[in-house]
């Protein structure tokens, strides 16, 4: 991964006042191996809803470097996607929204729906999402020929409801498999400190190490690859 990223990640939400802290894989290497775990492929941050709303992320991220994409709880999970792209570096960012029950901060969402339905849903939002971004050339070119070739043939209310009934199936789909719980005490997020990482100031969990034992068990001190992203989830439901 490349470090550039997480240092304009870090820079574009201190520039805004987010209250962010770094999170999960990222959080985990600068604690544990004092650099970035060579088989992630994001960097990681975490905030608590609604201290911090999806529009301030997206705000935060708006410029044509970045690609933003707020996933809301319709589509099962709650999170926003950055893509970075450019001539100076290109990558992703990952920012996970914990919801305040009670004492503790809770991150719910459910494993990735099946390849089919991806591949299904990836070609709606190319179809029906006019402000789409595409991420990467070839689909910049699908989304590029689609809003060029087809849309202007349907309706944009016809395209409404279809942006309905295809969020409606990926709702579905991810409901039918398992739901994927994060649940920590909040106070963890809530209690930060400042230290150094890749070259600038981030804020972490005050106790990082309790918090890193909580989310990864008492063995998160040894090196492990997790063969699907959702085995470190305090439960797995369904």
């Amino acid at each position: 991964m490349d470090e550039a990223i997480f240092r304009m990640a870090v820079a574009r939400l201190d520039r805004r006042c987010i209250p962010y802290w770094v999170d999960g894989g990222t959080l985990l290497g600068l604690v544990r191996d004092g650099g970035l775990i060579p088989w992630d492929e994001d960097f990681d941050f975490g905030v608590l809803s609604p201290d911090v709303a999806e529009r301030d992320i997206l705000a935060a991220f708006d410029s044509h470097e970045f690609i933003a994409r707020s996933l809301v709880p319709s589509r099962g999970v709650h999170a926003c996607h950055i893509f970075v792209r450019g001539q100076r570096a290109s990558g992703k960012i990952d920012i996970t929204f914990y919801e305040r029950v009670g004492d503790r901060a809770v991150h719910v969402t459910n494993a990735q729906p099946e390849r089919r339905w991806s591949n299904l849903l990836g070609a709606a939002d190319l179809f029906l999402d006019a402000d789409h971004r595409s991420e990467t050339p070839r689909r910049q070119r699908l989304h590029r020929w689609f809003h060029e070739q087809l849309a202007p043939r349907v309706p944009a209310s016809t395209r409404r409801q279809l942006r309905g009934a295809f969020d409606e199936l990926f709702r579905r789909n991810c409901a039918s498999g398992k739901r994927i719980v994060y649940d920590f005490p909040v106070e963890h997020f809530e209690r930060r400190t400042t230290t150094q990482f890749l070259g600038v100031d981030v804020s972490v969990p005050l106790d990082a190490m309790a918090y890193l034992r909580d989310a990864y068990g008492d063995d998160w001190q040894t090196p492990k690859k997790f063969e699907r992203w959702y085995d470190g989830a305090t439960r797995i439901e369904g």
